[in-house]
């Protein structure tokens, strides 16, 4: 009985060892990802910036423009 409970013991401890080794390839996958997905939203706030201060001036010019026609 002995053995049979050693080797059950064995079996499980080579389970979790597996699953040890699958969550820390998970947790580096993950943490790879989150490292590209920061650079992606950095890009994106800066890029979002600049296209918003472009519409703004675009539109004070396209407003100026337009009162300067009109006689405004």
């Amino acid at each position: 009985m002995d053995h049979d409970l050693q080797r059950a013991l064995g079996r499980i401890e080579g389970q979790l060892t597996v699953i040890e080794r699958g969550i820390n390839e998970n947790t580096r996958n993950i943490t790879a990802l989150d490292t590209r997905l920061r650079h992606v939203e950095a890009t994106a706030a800066r890029n979002g910036a600049l296209l918003g201060t472009a519409a703004g001036i675009f539109s004070a010019l396209v407003s100026l423009g337009l009162q300067s026609k009109l006689g405004v």
